[in-house]
């Protein structure tokens, strides 16, 4: 979840990093998946304090 609480964010083996805000309803995809470490899979995520970006760890051994 983001530091403002309004988004979150969601990876996995596809490599496809997703940002939803939170509404009443549920969330709501915010723009385009990412597909920021090809061909392995998204570790792990971290909103920027700032809510202006997320770092990513990948199974390839980047941070991004």
């Amino acid at each position: 979840m983001s530091p403002n609480g309004k988004y979150i964010a969601s990876a996995g083996d596809n490599n496809a990093i997703k940002v939803f805000q939170l509404t009443k309803e549920g969330g709501k995809l915010v723009g385009t998946p990412i597909n920021a470490h090809d061909f392995s899979g998204v570790w792990s995520l971290v909103f920027l304090p700032d809510n202006k970006g997320i770092i990513s760890s990948g199974y390839d051994r980047t941070i991004k």
